[in-house]
């Protein structure tokens, strides 16, 4: 008797239940899902009808690669109005919030032969298949070569910067007096 009241309830009401999982069903907020940047500023939902386009968001947190195909990060920006911005540094110097220690979730890498675009890259957090991706970020440890318009320059905590920021003190190696 029990088991047929079970089935008759999953049955009666499962429908309802599975409903309000759907993650594409259009939410009356726009906010972001999931942890970590969002890999567009807009998304396509459900709205019971047809699949609509809303944006996210003003000001969450997303991330914009070199083209369409490309896994090489042009920046770090926040959402305004379905487009990605740049969030670039504040007045004193200080860093976004997109910076945050919280964000830095990928391994710290090195490239010392092949100067890399960006010093900092964008990695995916292992997730369960059914959960939505959460994009991250990682930076090439200093000294790594970083391309910087027509020269080479130094990867320092992400951020490209030119080798003469950098001089040289010395002529080498020392050795001691013979």
């Amino acid at each position: 008797m029990t088991s047929a009241f079970f089935f008759f309830f999953v049955g009666l009401f499962g429908h309802v239940m599975c409903r309000e999982n759907d993650p594409n069903v259009c939410r009356p907020d726009n906010g972001y899902p999931a942890e970590g940047y969002a890999r567009s500023c807009k998304y396509l939902c459900s709205n019971g009808l047809g699949y609509e386009t809303r944006n996210y968001d003003d000001a969450t947190f997303c991330f914009v690669f070199y083209g369409e195909g490309n896994t090489t990060l042009h920046h770090l920006g926040k959402c305004v109005n379905g487009e990605c911005e740049p969030e670039n540094r504040a007045a004193d110097g200080t860093l976004p919030h997109q910076w945050d220690d919280i964000y830095h979730q990928c391994k710290d890498l090195e490239s010392y032969q092949e100067p890399v675009v960006n010093c900092t890259y964008i990695c995916v957090k292992e997730q369960a298949s059914y959960e939505l991706q959460e994009y991250y970020y990682g930076i090439y440890r200093i000294p790594s070569k970083c391309w910087l318009g027509s020269e080479v320059g130094v990867c320092v905590s992400g951020i490209c910067h030119s080798g003469k920021d950098f001089p040289q003190i010395d002529q080498g190696p020392q050795h001691p007096p013979q």
